[in-house]
Parts: structure tokens; sequence; C-alpha cells
């Protein structure tokens, strides 16, 4: 088995990283205060404006402030803040992981749950299922499913007659994935035993695995392409400019 890292170690490397993160805040609003926007007053009133009139700003929060929109100052010199991305880069990260862009097969899922006692006794095992057995009796019987989950069911579900609404494959136990997807549309399974107790299950509206098109997930893509081009661009202009910096560390 792996050593573990002692708790006083592992706090010591948490306040280094965030004091790395607080000396990189620290030499962009610098960097951002050397070039003097003359509009800061303005930004910062704009900022401050949400705030209900005569309200106190606490002063910490206005000097945050004041550095984040010298940092956003710098950024904008260095074309930072507003990346265009080309379509032909967009399609060339949605090609390359295409298989990350698969829609799961999902199915409209009602069910009823009977909840099995934690450490449950065999007598108990044995009530919960004559219970599970009644109650798929009445529906076989034809008691309406909705009224049945109002009726019976230990999840709170039930309140919408057992709806769970769309589900996607995985978001239950396997046990329910492997009867509610193989599940005729307005069938009702035969109980299902899973970790949170016996469940009957009803679907409708299933549907297949689908590979989503470039056109509905470019507007992710670019977002996210975006996202790591500025902090790969922003990562380096923190290096540039912590090599001219004199920072002293008292930890």
């Amino acid at each position: 088995m792996g050593s573990q890292v002692p708790e006083d170690q592992l706090r010591h490397q948490f306040q280094l990283k965030e004091l790395d993160a607080l000396i990189d805040r620290e030499l962009l609003a610098q960097a951002g205060a050397a070039l003097e926007p003359d509009d800061l007053d303005q930004r910062l009133a704009k900022r401050l404006a949400p705030h209900a009139a005569g309200d106190t700003v606490p002063t910490d929060k206005i000097e945050n402030l004041r550095k984040q929109i010298l940092q956003e100052v710098l950024l904008e010199k260095y074309g930072l803040l507003d990346l265009t991305v080309s379509e032909q880069e967009l399609l060339r990260f949605y090609e390359k992981n295409s298989k990350s862009f698969i829609e799961s097969r999902s199915v409209h899922a009602e069910h009823i749950l009977v909840r099995l006692p934690k450490n449950a006794t065999d007598e108990q095992i044995r009530e919960v299922r004559q219970k599970a057995e009644r109650i798929l009796s009445e529906l076989k019987q034809g008691k309406e499913f909705a009224a049945a989950a109002r009726e019976y069911s230990d999840c709170s579900s039930k309140e919408n007659g057992g709806d769970l609404g769309v589900i996607k494959e995985s978001f239950m136990p396997r046990e329910f994935d492997a009867v509610a997807f193989k599940l005729k549309p307005g069938s009702i399974s035969d109980i299902v035993k899973t970790r949170h107790g016996l469940h009957i299950i009803k679907i409708k509206n299933p549907t297949s695995e689908k590979q989503l098109s470039f056109p509905e997930v470019k507007g992710h893509i670019a977002g996210y392409v975006k996202k790591n081009l500025q902090k790969q661009k922003i990562d380096g202009l923190v290096q540039q400019l912590r090599k001219t910096a004199k920072i002293e560390i008292f930890i």
C-alpha cells in the first residue's frame, strides 16, 4: 500500500499553491497599473454600481476589484480578453475528440421503489419482497402506475407518480439500467433489485446513442478552446513578469 503524505505537508503544499496564485494576480495587477489606465475610476464605479446606495463597501473588496480591473487592462493590451479561434481550429478539435461528443442513450423512466432497510434481516428482506410482489400484482391487474407509485413508493419521486424524468445510461445503478434500456415502452418490468432496494420500472421515449454533430457542439468547443488558450498565454505572460519581479516570501 502506498505511503500517505502527512496532513501538515499537504496543508503546506496547498498554502504554497495559493500563494503562487496570489503572486501571479499581484504581478498582473502591478503591470496593469504601470499602464496608467485613464478610466480606472470609471470602471471601478461601474463595478460598485450594483451595491445599493448608502451601503458601505469593505475596503478590501474595493481593493480586490481595483486589482481585478488592472489585470483586465493588461490582458486587454495583449489581446487576451477577447481571443478568436478559427473555424478550422474548432473543427480540428472536434475531429480529434469526436468520441467526447457522443450522447448516451436515454429513456424517460418511472419507477416504484420498495426500500430495503440497511443491514436487513432475512425476515425484513422477505417482507419487502412480498410487498413488491403485491404491488406488481396490482399493476398487472390494471392499477395505474402513477397511482401505485404515489401510494407505495419509498422514493421522493412518488410525488410525481414515480416519474424520474429522462435519464441517461449509467445515471442509475447498472441493474436498473440493464432492465430499463431493454424494456419496451409502456410495459412494466419484473422486480429489479439494486443497492437502493426493489424497483418496478416503466419507460417511454427511448433514444439511441448519438454522435453529436459539429454545429451542435461548436459553441461549447469554442468556449473550452478559448479558455485553455487564454490560460496558456496568461501563464506565459506571468512567467515573463516573474523574471523581472522582486519576490520575497516569508513563510
